[in-house]
């Protein structure tokens, strides 16, 4: 996640509330979501011309964060056996924090 400027797109994530995180070389610089409304697109671009970096955007799914929520927290055996026949991961993707999502989309590649 070093020298990149990215957007991550949560909305897939009913907990996030439509959220859309900034973050800069890993590091977490903002967010917005429902309440927020933040132009974050537009802050994006202007930190990359800065930079003279790209932007780039990438998504994570609800899955994705449980995943390595289980990980995280030593229930993957837990979280294997429901994941094939599951699509609602809500209960195990509450109270995430910012440095889970950067954590997860490491893990996710």
């Amino acid at each position: 996640m070093s020298n990149k400027l990215i957007i991550v797109d949560q909305s897939t994530i009913p907990a996030s509330f439509e959220c859309e995180s900034l973050f800069l070389n890993g590091v977490h610089i903002l967010d917005a979501d429902e309440q927020n409304d933040l132009p974050i697109h537009e802050i994006a671009q202007s930190l990359a011309n800065a930079l003279e970096i790209e932007v780039e955007g990438i998504g994570i799914t609800e899955k994705e964060l449980a995943q390595y929520l289980a990980k995280k927290y030593g229930k993957e055996a837990e979280f294997k056996e429901i994941a094939e026949d599951n699509d609602d991961f809500d209960d195990w993707v509450q109270g995430y924090s910012n440095d889970d999502i950067i954590n997860a989309l490491k893990l996710k590649g």
